[in-house]
């Protein structure tokens, strides 16, 4: 089995030629994080709806967080570990809450030309898996999370990743006693 893998692998590399293996420097992370920017719309909930209405939103587009607004502005940010922690467990009747009472207010942002490296200190030292993006105005414009970055990560080896066997190999696997 080893054999027919490493052979398959050969043929990868001969097949890639000249093109130039990726490159993820630490230069890739001086590059704006505007490029993890993905076409799906930015999804808010005004503080004063429910969390109910909220948690809607989330399930109905199968995202972890929302940017929480009072008249478009941001005042806080609402993710799934705030429900979890929080919430869930804790209070019964938790789907007439306001948004207000559980989102984390006053959330770390950043701006569309700051660079991925600063995107990743603060998700890494904040903890955070969402971190929204705000324009000169405080308006929030887009929400990055650590999917993005983790996508745009492996988008510079796509070939090495997306060509692995469904399973790893870890050594020689008989069946059936043989």
């Amino acid at each position: 089995m080893k054999e027919h893998l490493k052979e398959e692998q050969q043929i990868m590399r001969e097949r890639e030629g000249s093109r130039p293996p990726p490159k993820l420097d630490s230069d890739t992370f001086d590059r704006p994080i505007s490029e993890l920017f993905s076409d799906r719309p930015l999804l808010c909930v005004e503080a004063d709806k429910t969390l109910g209405d909220a948690i809607a939103v989330m399930q109905e587009n199968r995202i972890g967080a929302v940017v929480v607004t009072d008249k478009g502005r941001m005042v806080g940010i609402l993710t799934e570990r705030d429900f979890l922690m929080k919430v869930l467990g804790r209070v019964e009747s938790y789907l007439k809450m306001r948004v207000s009472e559980v989102m984390t207010p006053n959330p770390e942002s950043l701006r569309a030309d700051d660079t991925l490296a600063f995107l990743m200190n603060k998700m890494h030292v904040g903890g955070f898996r969402h971190v929204p993006v705000v324009n000169d105005a405080e308006e929030p414009t887009h929400m990055v999370s650590v999917r993005d970055v983790l996508a745009f990560i492996l988008g510079h080896f796509h070939a090495d990743i997306h060509n692995l066997p469904p399973d790893p190999q870890r050594g020689a696997t008989e069946r059936d006693g043989g």
